[in-house]
């Protein structure tokens, strides 16, 4: 799915890790802005996955999309780092484009500000959330629990990053939709919800056809973000 037309500008940003890319994507003329989605990729290829390039067409609902390139793709790697090199280049980035005490404010995207990402970006959101307090929260594709090693031997359930998550979004009563394909091998809707603690009047769950790539089905994930985005902001 191509882009809504609008403007299209690039950013990079300076991280402890690395530059990374911010491609911004803006509504189009006469659309008034109605607050800003910056969204992370996955672990692996090269360029945005089709659920984050169907988002970047809420352009037309007067969304600005930022689609982030984390430091090892831009460096042309095809690998992700580790959880802490992610962790502290989207912190960098997010305030780069958020804004904060130590940034000038005037270059800051409109807010409100959601912080989303897919996969592995989805676990990098829900382990800053707490630390840089958006708006809201998007989780596409949170690989809960991994397929178990070749040797058959389990890997560890990312259950306690959405624990904590959680415990942070309730306390500040943070809009979160978490949205997951109905076959995906890293956990289903309905193990998501239970490793939520159930389902709450903040926290949403939504099933799209596919797996963990919604198998293109992007279709779903844009018309979900989309309803979550008007109910609540």
């Amino acid at each position: 799915m191509s882009p809504a037309p609008g403007r299209r500008s690039t950013r990079t940003i300076p991280t402890p890790v690395g530059p990374a890319r911010a491609y911004l994507h803006r509504p189009g003329p006469g659309i008034p802005v109605r607050g800003s989605l910056i969204l992370g990729h996955g672990a692996g290829g090269t360029g945005p996955s089709a659920d984050l390039r169907a988002l970047t067409t809420l352009t037309a609902q007067g969304w600005l999309v930022a689609l982030v390139d984390q430091p090892w793709r831009v460096a042309g790697r095809r690998v992700a780092g580790p959880p802490v090199q992610l962790d502290a280049a989207w912190r960098d980035v997010w305030r780069a484009l958020v804004g904060s005490a130590n940034r000038a404010r005037a270059a800051a995207l409109p807010g409100p500000h959601i912080a989303g990402g897919r996969s592995a970006g989805a676990r990098v959101v829900a382990r800053t959330s707490e630390e840089l307090v958006p708006d809201g929260l998007l989780l596409l594709s949170f690989p809960l629990q991994p397929p178990p090693r070749a040797s058959g031997e389990a890997r560890p359930s990312r259950g306690p990053e959405l624990e904590h998550m959680v415990a942070d979004l309730v306390r500040r009563a943070v809009p979160t939709l978490l949205v997951q394909g109905a076959r995906d091998p890293f956990g289903d809707p309905a193990q998501l919800a239970d490793a939520l603690g159930g389902p709450t009047q903040l926290i949403t769950v939504g099933s799209a056809r596919g797996t963990h790539s919604f198998s293109g089905n992007a279709d779903d994930v844009r018309r979900q973000v989309g309803a979550w985005l008007g109910e609540h902001f």
